[in-house]
């Protein structure tokens, strides 16, 4: 899957320059007849243990 112009990623690289892992989800619209086309992409950042 290829995903373009993300933005505010600053944050899931600042976690993961902590030690946290980062999960990244991309949930498709489903467009009837196309190769291609908008997701909403959300991230999930898990603290690293102590």
């Amino acid at each position: 899957m290829i995903a373009e112009n993300l933005t505010g990623l600053g944050g899931v690289a600042d976690a993961q320059a902590a030690g946290c892992s980062a999960e990244v989800f991309l949930f498709p619209l489903r467009l009837a007849g196309a190769d291609g086309g908008p997701v909403r992409a959300t991230a999930r950042i898990t603290p690293h243990a102590r």
